[in-house]
């Protein structure tokens, strides 16, 4: 589940993204900005768009102690957000 959704959008450590909004649960198609796959997700304070990398990460990655750290593609593609493919690195 994505923190904060009220169970209405979950994420894989594939990086797709399913939306349980509606009648039927979809897997989202993210939108490529920035060179970086983007989602809009809804969530009880408004609509947000996040960075699907992001979204991978938050969820499965332990968090570090510092605020430095920021999520990082190992292969250096950043259209690849499969978990095995990210760490966190010093900004």
């Amino acid at each position: 589940e994505i923190s904060g959704t009220q169970k209405a959008y979950w994420v894989s450590n594939l990086g797709r993204v399913k939306s349980y909004q509606g009648y039927e649960a979809i897997i989202m198609k993210p939108r490529i900005e920035n060179g970086y796959e983007r989602i809009d997700i809804v969530y009880p304070t408004g609509r947000m768009s996040k960075m699907v990398h992001t979204l991978v990460g938050n969820e499965f990655l332990p968090m570090p102690a510092s605020m430095e750290y920021q999520i990082h593609h190992k292969n250096f593609n950043s259209l690849d957000n499969r978990l095995s493919n990210l760490t966190y690195m010093l900004k």
